[in-house]
C-alpha cells in the first residue's frame, strides 16, 4: 500500500491521517515527539504494512516480481495496488477521487509544519503532480517509477515496472481485488 491506500485506510481525524502519511519517514523514538493521534496514525500505518507484507496474496505478488525487481518488489506492488485503487475508486468510495485527493492535500498542507523535512519536500511533488489521482494513469506511473529508479543507489529495474504491469495486468489486478477487501475488513474500514 502506498500513499493513496494509506490515506484511504486512515481514520477520519486529521492528525491520525497525518500520522499515516508520514509514517515511513518517522524512525524509532522520533515517533515520541508527535502528538498522540499522530502516533496512533503512524502505528496504524505500520500495522497495515505488516498485515500487507505478511499476507499470502501479497507474498505471491512479490515472489512473481522478485526476479526483475529483487528487494524493490514490495515497493512495486505497493504502487501497483495504489494504481488499482485509483483506477477502481468508485467501487470503494462514493466520494469522487478528485475530491478525496484535494481534501487530503488540504489536510496535509494545513499541517505541513508537523511533517518531517523529507516528507515536506516529497509532498510538494505529490501535490503538484496530483499523485493521488494520477496513480490510475499508466503513463504517470511510468514517471513515478523512473524517478524512484533514479533516486535509488542500488539497481532496482523499477523503470520497467509499468511494462511488467501491462504484461501481467490481470494477474495483479485479480490479486488486488482479492486482497483489498481483506485489508479493509482487518482495519474495520467501511466506506460508501
Amino acid at each position: 500500500m502506498n500513499y493513496l491506500a494509506h490515506l484511504y485506510l486512515s481514520p477520519g481525524d486529521d492528525l491520525a491521517r497525518i500520522g499515516c502519511f508520514i509514517a515511513d519517514a518517522v524512525k524509532g523514538s522520533q515517533m515520541n515527539s508527535y502528538p498522540q493521534r499522530i502516533r496512533e496514525g503512524i502505528l496504524l500505518h505500520r500495522a497495515i504494512d505488516s498485515f500487507t507484507d505478511q499476507h499470502p496474496i501479497v507474498k505471491e505478488c512479490i515472489l512473481k516480481l522478485r526476479p526483475k525487481f529483487r528487494l524493490f518488489s514490495a515497493v512495486v506492488i505497493d504502487i501497483y495496488f495504489d494504481h488499482f485503487l485509483a483506477a477502481n475508486w468508485n467501487l470503494y468510495s462514493s466520494e469522487p477521487l478528485s475530491g478525496f485527493a484535494e481534501r487530503q492535500y488540504n489536510i496535509i498542507q494545513d499541517h505541513l509544519s508537523l511533517l518531517p523535512p523529507k516528507i515536506q519536500q516529497a509532498f510538494f511533488f505529490i501535490k503538484s503532480q496530483n499523485w493521488l489521482e494520477n496513480y490510475k494513469d499508466l503513463d504517470f506511473l511510468k514517471k513515478v517509477f523512473n524517478g524512484m529508479s533514479q533516486r535509488t543507489s542500488y539497481f532496482s529495474n523499477m523503470e520497467t515496472a509499468v511494462e511488467e504491469l501491462k504484461a501481467e495486468y490481470s494477474f495483479f489486478e485479480d490479486r488486488f481485488f482479492l486482497f483489498f477487501p481483506l485489508v479493509c475488513k482487518q482495519f474495520s474500514i467501511v466506506r460508501a
